[in-house]
């Protein structure tokens, strides 16, 4: 696709490579590309340079940027860096922050609302 590729002054349309945020196509030649995978990123010309968002993480196809890697729902961590579990106590809706439930509530690890908070004497959640 000619919004994918690159053209290096050149004339011949083998000198066209993926643009950062492309990959070539599988069995592809050089100037067949596609938006970069979702849960990855491209962020180099040719297609070559694909790598993996970290653990716990996930983006829209077509990124360039490991910023762009974002925590799943449960998991809270920086931009583009580790994800870890949502701890008891707090919940992590999915974009990378934890919140604390309120003073003396409780949640199961890994919560993904405020709905998932509860006082552990009463029973019952908060809404």
């Amino acid at each position: 696709a000619g919004s994918a590729t690159v053209h290096w002054r050149r004339s011949a349309q083998s000198q066209c490579v993926c643009k950062p945020g492309f990959e070539r196509k599988p069995g592809g030649k050089p100037w067949e590309c596609q938006p970069c995978s979702k849960g990855f990123y491209c962020w180099g010309y040719g297609g070559r340079h694909r790598r993996a968002c970290p653990s716990g993480s996930t983006n829209a196809p077509g990124q360039r940027h490991r910023r762009t890697c974002m925590c799943a729902p449960g998991m809270y961590g920086g931009r583009g860096g580790r994800c870890y579990t949502c701890q008891s106590r707090y919940y992590c809706p999915g974009n990378g922050r934890r919140y604390y439930c309120h003073h003396r509530a409780s949640s199961p690890r890994g919560s993904t609302s405020r709905s998932q908070c509860f006082c552990p004497h009463m029973k019952s959640q908060f809404p």
